[in-house]
C-alpha cells in the first residue's frame, strides 16, 4: 500500500512540475515575443529618424555644393561668351581687311558715304550691310549670326529705324561697333588705307558696341552704337554711347593688323591714340 501512495504522490509531483515547467515556457516567450516587438518598434524608431537627418544632411551639401559650383559654372559660361565674342570680331576683322585687300587698300565707308572710290553705300546702310552685301561675311540681322555678341545681348543698332526696309531688317542682333575713324562716316569723304595706319596691332578696328544713349548719357534700352572713336573711350564716356566693358569688366576688340584680344577698362580707357591713324 505504502508503494501505491508514493507513487500517486511521485506522479503528483511530475504532473506539478511539468505544470510549472510549462507555465514558465510559455511566460519566457511571452517575454521574448514582447521584447522583440520592442526591439523592432525602437528599430524602426532609429530608422525613421535617421532618414531624417540623412536627408537634411544631403540638403545641406547640395546647398552647399551649389553654392560653390555656381559662381564656377557662371564664370565657364562668361570665358566661353567672351570666346565666342572674340571668335566673331576676329572674323570680322579678317573680312574687313580682306575687302580692303580688293579694293585699292582702302578700308572703305558707310551711310551714303563713297565704300570705295567710285561707289557709294545706301543711305543708312552701316558697316557690317556693306560686308554682308558684298558676301564678305553673312547678311546681320539673325540672333545666331556672326554680328550677335550673347553677352552684350542688344537687340537693335542705331539704324534699326532706318527709312531703308532692308537697312532696318539688318540693323538687329548687330552688337559690334567701328572705328570711324579708320572707317570714316558721318559726311567725311576722306578714306583710309590700311597701310597708313601706324602700328596696326595697338589700333582698334572694331570692337564690343557701346550702349547707345540719347544725347545726354541716358542709356536707351537694348540698342547698340555702330560706331565710335575716342570720344568713346573718355572717362566719362560720350552722350551717344557708353562703353560697358561686359566680358568680366574687359572690352573684345577686332584689331587693325587682324588679331583680336581684350582690353581692361584701365588699358583703354583715355587711350586715345588706339583710335588714331597715326600714333
Amino acid at each position: 500500500m505504502t508503494d501505491v501512495n508514493d507513487k500517486i504522490n511521485c506522479s503528483e509531483k511530475i504532473e506539478n512540475l511539468s505544470g510549472k515547467e510549462n507555465s514558465l515556457t510559455e511566460s519566457l516567450w511571452t517575454f521574448a515575443v514582447n521584447k522583440r516587438i520592442q526591439i523592432n518598434e525602437r528599430k524602426q524608431k532609429r530608422v525613421g529618424n535617421f532618414t531624417i537627418v540623412e536627408l537634411l544632411v544631403v540638403i545641406t551639401i547640395i546647398v552647399i555644393l551649389a553654392a560653390m559650383l555656381l559662381p564656377a559654372l557662371q564664370k565657364a559660361r562668361d570665358q566661353a561668351s567672351s570666346s565666342n565674342c572674340l571668335s566673331n570680331l576676329k572674323q570680322i576683322t579678317f573680312a574687313q581687311i580682306s575687302y580692303s585687300a580688293d579694293f585699292q587698300g582702302y578700308l572703305g565707308t558707310w551711310s551714303n558715304r563713297i565704300v570705295y572710290p567710285g561707289t557709294t553705300a545706301p543711305t543708312g546702310c552701316g558697316w557690317s550691310q556693306v560686308l554682308g552685301f558684298n558676301e564678305y561675311l553673312p547678311i546681320p540681322g539673325k540672333p545666331g549670326s556672326i554680328f550677335y555678341c550673347t553677352k552684350l545681348r542688344l537687340e537693335k543698332n542705331e539704324y534699326f529705324e532706318s527709312s531703308s526696309a532692308t537697312t532696318a531688317e539688318t540693323s538687329y542682333y548687330n552688337n559690334y561697333s567701328a572705328n570711324f575713324n579708320l572707317i570714316v562716316a558721318y559726311g567725311s569723304d576722306y578714306l583710309v588705307k590700311l597701310h597708313m595706319i601706324v602700328s596696326p596691332s595697338k589700333k582698334l578696328l572694331f570692337m564690343d558696341g557701346p550702349q547707345r544713349c540719347d544725347g545726354s548719357y541716358n542709356l536707351l534700352e537694348n540698342i547698340s552704337s555702330q560706331a565710335f572713336n575716342h570720344q568713346f573711350i573718355r572717362p566719362e564716356g560720350h552722350p551717344r554711347g557708353l562703353v560697358i566693358y561686359p566680358h568680366n569688366g574687359k572690352q573684345n576688340i577686332g584689331f587693325a593688323d587682324g588679331h583680336a584680344g581684350s582690353l581692361k577698362r584701365n588699358e583703354l580707357q583715355g587711350n586715345y591714340s588706339f583710335t588714331y591713324v597715326n600714333d
